[in-house]
């Protein structure tokens, strides 16, 4: 499963209903993602993925839409963006 599947995937697990999840624009805060569900989110990523954020990567305000949380997702797997 690509890292946008499995990104996509885990916010609908915390709780994401009836949006329409797009990989470029989709605003993590218009999808209803507060701090404590935004590190639920991080800890099923890494869980998941066998992947670390460090603690600079922990705050939800780093990551304006779901692009820019998949993308750090690939860099962290070592992917190719």
């Amino acid at each position: 499963m690509k890292a946008k599947d499995t990104v996509i995937k885990l916010i609908y697990e915390c709780g994401v209903s009836g949006e329409s999840i797009s990989c470029s624009d989709t605003e993590l805060k218009l999808l209803g993602l507060d701090s404590l569900s935004f590190i639920q989110l991080i800890v099923n990523l890494e869980k998941e993925l066998d992947i670390a954020f460090n603690d600079e990567m922990l705050d939800i305000s780093n990551y304006a839409c779901v692009k820019d949380l998949v993308l750090t997702v690939e860099l962290l797997l070592g992917e190719k963006l």
